[in-house]
């Protein structure tokens, strides 16, 4: 079975097909321990989620609301990129980043 970040790929579709359902998302990027390799069972999924300025507050309530909802065993702290956090978060988002999933236009599910 294989793996990126600790997740099947299973979960990692689930994740994105959230993300797909909302217009808002353009990128989404996986940082901290899965995004650096030194995650251990039970680690959180930390992404931070990159769009315009419709990316708001109601959309990232949604968002999660709908990442909580999944039937994962996985916690979720999600962000949106750049005002959200410190400096010193945005410098660890901008050195540890890894793309996670990006917007193909034309491809906007319902």
């Amino acid at each position: 079975m294989s793996r990126r970040f600790g997740l099947k790929e299973e979960t990692i579709a689930q994740i994105n097909a959230v993300f797909a359902r909302h217009a808002e998302v353009k990128q989404a990027i996986i940082y901290g321990s899965r995004a650096r390799g030194d995650y251990r069972n039970g680690s959180d999924v930390d992404i931070v989620l990159v769009g315009g300025s419709d990316l708001d507050d109601k959309a990232l309530f949604s968002i999660i609301t709908e990442l909580e909802n999944l039937p994962l065993p996985h916690t979720f702290d999600i962000l949106v990129y750049p005002a959200s956090g410190s400096a010193e978060l945005r410098v660890e988002i901008d050195r540890d980043g890894v793309l996670f999933y990006e917007r193909v236009e034309g491809s906007d599910v319902s």
